[in-house]
């Protein structure tokens, strides 16, 4: 007893001396709670309801206001089913003190936003600081939402309802399907509620005015709501104007009376059996098989260090999968389709589960050939499990430290603040509370890593093995897959091999002999536009900018173009030419292939594009000065050395065959707009199944060496952080080691004209469940600044109004305008909008009224103000700087094809648009410029 007392004495001191003398920086204990830091202004008022105020400078000169309400789709009563959600729009939009939130806020140069989860109603608001309304205007909104005293008129709420189906639409609705229908077999019988879209839609139809009522009487209220302040804000006056506006909020006694449901409520079970389901699926082509393997989230709620630690080693091992899993995925016959190491915290509410997904198809109906693929599958499934190595821990440990380390913004601590509320997290903001990620991260040993994976990654346990199968097709029982499991445990597990890497391509250029093109003409604008002349027909255009943030930091773009030269007149020719660069990038360059020339892309921080439009050929591509000679070399590459691969273009092939029948993962409305540039210009061939099969891999081949293997004619604008006369010379030199072709240009440049008449088109397009409505009102113009403007104000009222009215069956209509053939004068005003078949009629009837009255009436001077107002600024941030989105690039290309003078448009636009536009221009621009004499209808079904 004596030398335990005389250790633990001695152990007490040395830890009191590591604290007190600073030998750590850690001033927690593993199992001490982390409490908020003091420069978090925290409190609760008497009425239960909470505040979190917080100084930041990221972004600058900001403030963000954040409503909080721990009331979601659990809260909902049987007869309440999606009104959580209803409620969220209505406020959104609209409340007593301020009937039209976003226009509201246009005013101030605010903006707003709002979201559900099952847990809780997110409401924000950002406004800049330098405008002296904006506290007043933020607590305002806040109050008017946290006040359950608001109240819609039934059309406002008929619109809200509408809304909302629309926004349960897809661009793939069986893809939508099967994940929702995975996520029911996976969550049902586990003492959680599970969201059943149908169900939800169908109680919103039959809309019961008393149930919104009681929902929102009974769940927003005081004690359940929090208020969060973050940015460019004095504390104490701000804690001052909380307790003085928000203490007015009452608790009444039948909301006492009302249980609180916990973070502890709705527990989801996982009693370690492994769960089969069978769906019939009638529109697959296959059987599939989707995987997912369940774990306690660790992430949810830690409150200390000790639980700091085991959320980041489920992270880590997470992240560690993720970059592995790449080894299996950069292969064009991966042993499965895709495997999502975070499908939990995408897929599965209330974050109470992390979970692993995985897809693979058994592609025959025969047993031996099912387990064939399925032992592929599971073998890959293991090696990744017993793979990982120190090499994978230290990349994860740096990209989790970083993410963690970086959460400055403005909305990121506003996200660690809504955890801290629903869930109770810690949160991580000051410097010494930063280092315990550091203190955590260092002390993961790989061992901890295994060790978790060999307790949570195990199929044996809460693993769903869940079928889709076309009519007519069998799947293996759940005997077949139990067996199977074990027999893939008896086989020993073999390393992961290698992934082949690319040190280096700068030296591909060093062997090219060409002569060094000659320099005809250098100089440089008013407005900063270095131009380049160079021999064969090259230009090269650069335009220096600021990055917004650092990580745009030392970052070029390059946007190089030519006219298309294309055999119009020889339909597989055209084909092959026009679809040649996605072949060639499928199958990759010189002895690499795709997976290793994107791994060497993502390396190097570079990438590269080639793709074609109906106008021209065009590179994409971004690197750094540093790496500028990767860039090039690879560049070279694609160019001089296109790789002849069977199986990429086996790949390219196949899903091409799959997006033609309308089976791909649609990622945009692209597919709609190729249908109406189809309707217009039918005289350019488009790719069908048939033509898949006349077309052969050298067919690409030859197509890209024909018009493609050299550069004479392109026009190359580089913009970003760079000092041009730096960047010139590096430019010059590397294109001059690249080909010329004198003889390329043998077919005419394709001049289409567009179609200036009436069109009245019905498309059809498979795998989608809605009609797409594409309405163009083309009108010829003049192409000066003025009317440009003219017509841009015009777009930006039309949009805003088709947005408020078509919001009544669609949820994100939109309006446009656009030059549709410039070189001839035709600007486009265009309404984009989706609606439930056999509404589409009367939207289009609603776009029209919408359209109509615009053009009679033109737009008030209040408005006009305000939009000039925000658009002056807006343009002068966006010419400033570049960031995700680059000004200079659009604005260059554009100029540059068309023939016009860069020079007028930037010094002229913003003095325009403040000084010399007025309210009779744009109601004289209205009347002469809006009208339905060449209307074209664009309307796609299923």
């Amino acid at each position: 007893m004596k030398n335990f007392i005389t250790w633990s004495l001695a152990t007490s001191f040395l830890l009191f001396w590591n604290y007190t003398t600073g030998q750590t920086d850690s001033i927690y204990t593993e199992f001490r709670n982390i409490e908020l830091d003091t420069s978090v202004r925290y409190g609760k008022l008497d009425n239960g309801l909470t505040y979190y105020l917080l100084k930041n400078d990221s972004p600058p000169n900001m403030i963000r206001f954040e409503l909080i309400v721990k009331a979601g789709h659990i809260n909902e009563g049987k007869d309440q089913l999606e009104y959580a959600h209803l409620l969220e729009h209505l406020l959104a939009s609209s409340t007593r003190q301020y009937p039209d939130v976003r226009g509201y806020l246009k005013k101030i140069g605010g903006y707003s936003n709002a979201s559900i989860s099952d847990r809780y109603s997110r409401y924000f608001v950002e406004i800049p600081s330098t405008n002296k309304a904006a506290i007043e205007a933020g607590l305002g909104l806040l109050y008017d939402k946290a006040n359950p005293g608001n109240v819609w008129s039934k059309e406002k709420i008929d619109t809200e309802r509408q809304a909302i189906e629309g926004e349960g639409r897809t661009l793939s609705p069986n893809q939508r399907w099967r994940s929702n229908t995975t996520i029911t077999h996976v969550l049902e019988n586990r003492g959680y509620p599970v969201l059943n879209q149908d169900k939800n839609l169908a109680n919103l139809k039959n809309f019961k005015p008393n149930a919104l009522k009681r929902f929102y009487h009974d769940w927003y209220r005081p004690d359940l709501e929090a208020v969060m302040i973050v940015g460019d804000i004095k504390l104490d006056s701000l804690q001052y104007k909380i307790r003085e506006q928000f203490s007015s909020l009452s608790l009444n006694d039948d909301q006492q009376d009302k249980k609180i449901i916990s973070p502890k409520d709705f527990h989801i079970e996982l009693t370690g059996e492994n769960r089969f389901s069978t769906i019939i699926d009638s529109a697959a082509n296959s059987l599939n098989l989707e995987i997912v393997q369940l774990t306690r989230n660790m992430d949810r709620e830690p409150k200390n260090a000790k639980e700091l630690s085991s959320a980041f080693i489920q992270q880590l091992f997470r992240l560690m999968v993720a970059s592995k899993a790449s080894i299996f995925r950069n292969q064009y016959d991966p042993p499965f389709e895709y495997l999502n190491s975070n499908y939990g915290k995408i897929f599965l509410p209330d974050s109470q589960l992390e979970a692993t997904s995985m897809s693979l198809t058994l592609e025959s109906n025969a047993l031996a050939d099912q387990k064939k693929s399925f032992l592929r599958a599971i073998k890959a499934w293991k090696q990744l499990q017993f793979g990982l190595e120190k090499e994978d821990l230290v990349q994860a440990k740096v990209k989790l430290e970083t993410s963690l380390q970086d959460d400055t913004q403005s909305s990121e601590l506003s996200q660690q603040f809504i955890n801290h509320f629903i869930y109770g997290k810690a949160t991580l903001i000051a410097p010494n509370q930063k280092n315990i990620i550091s203190e955590i991260l260092q002390n993961i040993q790989l061992r901890d890593v295994l060790d978790y994976a060999e307790r949570n990654w195990d199929l044996s346990k809460n693993t769903n093995f869940v079928f889709f199968k076309p009519p007519g097709v069998n799947e293996p029982s759940p005997d077949m897959i139990k067996s199977w499991l074990k027999e893939i445990d008896t086989i020993p597990h073999e390393p992961l091999s290698k992934m082949a890497t690319i040190s280096s391509l700068a030296a591909t250029l060093k062997n090219a002999k060409n002569e060094k093109l000659q320099v005809e003409k250098w100089e440089t604008n008013e407005i900063g536009v270095t131009t380049i002349d160079l021999a064969k027909g090259i230009k090269i255009i650069m335009k220096p900018t600021k990055p917004q943030n650092d990580i745009f930091q030392n970052r070029i773009s390059l946007r190089a173009f030519r006219p298309i030269e294309l055999p119009l007149d020889k339909p597989l020719d055209y084909l092959a030419a026009v679809h040649a660069p996605q072949v060639i990038q499928n199958m990759g360059a010189g002895s690499y292939d795709k997976f290793e020339i994107t791994r060497f892309e993502r390396e190097k921080n570079i990438s590269i594009n080639f793709r074609n439009t109906y106008e021209n050929q065009l590179i994409d591509g971004n690197f750094t000065l540093d790496e500028l000679p990767e860039f090039f070399g690879l560049f070279y590459l694609y160019l001089t050395k296109p790789r002849d691969s069977q199986k990429g273009f086996d790949d390219w092939k196949d899903k091409k065959k799959m997006e033609l029948r309308g089976h791909s993962i649609r990622g945009s409305k692209s597919f709609l707009h190729d249908k109406i540039y189809a309707s217009w210009y039918p005289q350019v061939p488009e790719l069908e199944l048939s033509d898949l099969d006349k077309l052969s891999k050298i067919h690409y081949i030859d197509s890209w060496e024909t018009y493609f293997a050299s550069i004479e004619n392109f026009t190359f604008i580089l913009t970003g952080e760079f000092d041009a006369e730096i960047l010139k010379n590096k430019i010059v030199d590397n294109l001059s080691k690249f080909s010329s072709n004198d003889n390329r240009l043998e077919s005419k440049i394709l001049n289409l004209e567009f179609p200036f008449k009436k069109m009245y088109e019905r498309l059809e397009c498979k795998n989608i469940d809605q009609v797409y409505t594409n309405i163009y009102f083309p009108v010829k113009v003049p192409t000066d600044i003025k009317t440009e403007i003219e017509l841009e104000l015009l777009s930006q009222a039309l949009h805003e109004r088709i947005y408020m009215r078509l919001r009544n069956g669609s949820y994100s209509p939109r309006a446009t305008g656009e030059w549709v053939d410039f070189k001839n004068g035709i600007y486009a005003f265009r309404i984009e909008f989706d609606s439930t078949l056999g509404n589409e009629s009367f939207m289009k009837n609603e776009a029209l009224d919408v359209f109509r009255k615009l053009q009679n009436n033109g737009v008030d001077l209040e408005w006009l103000n305000t939009t000039i107002n925000n658009k002056v600024q807006s343009y002068e941030r966006k010419f400033n700087s570049f960031g995700y989105l680059d000004f200079w690039q659009d604005y260059l290309h554009f100029t540059l094809e068309n023939g016009i003078d860069p020079i007028p448009g930037i010094l002229n636009y913003g003095t325009l648009m403040e000084y010399f536009i007025e309210i009779k221009d744009i109601k004289k621009a209205a009347h002469k410029y809006m009208h339905e004499n060449h209307i074209q209808v664009f309307q796609t079904y299923p």
